[in-house]
């Protein structure tokens, strides 16, 4: 599915429910309380990986189990993330297939200071 179609799904949902009319402030706010429930649900990875570590399992075992037990909710979170995005999109005149390919694009030519080590490898070495 592309981003314009997924707004123009989320526009006839929105619309079909008397929410079309909501003020973006509304809809910015309804999104930081998903993120805030994504949030949540990551936390359960976390803790389930360190769960799992607890009972003897080898670190990368323990996170592909907890990936395994959590996922499916973490999914949904993250759906509800993006469909709430694309109705802040629609309230704002925002074209979210432009906005996605100018934003890749400019992310292609830029280049990041770091100390030698991606986030992820710093992450790595602390999980």
């Amino acid at each position: 599915m592309h981003l314009s179609e997924l707004q123009q799904r989320q526009r006839a949902f929105d619309s079909q429910r008397g929410w079309a009319e909501n003020p973006f402030e509304v809809l910015f706010l309804y999104l930081a309380e998903e993120v805030g429930e994504l949030s949540s649900s990551l936390q359960k990875i976390w803790k389930a990986t360190d769960r799992l570590m607890d009972g003897q399992c080898e670190p990368r075992a323990a996170r592909q189990e907890a990936m395994r037990l959590c996922t499916q909710e973490a999914g949904s979170e993250m759906a509800d993330c993006l469909l709430l995005l694309a109705s802040l999109a629609n309230a704002t005149g925002v074209d979210l297939d432009a906005a996605v390919d100018a934003k890749l694009r400019r992310n292609e030519q830029r280049t990041w200071a770091c100390d030698g080590r991606s986030k992820a490898d710093q992450l790595r070495a602390v999980l």
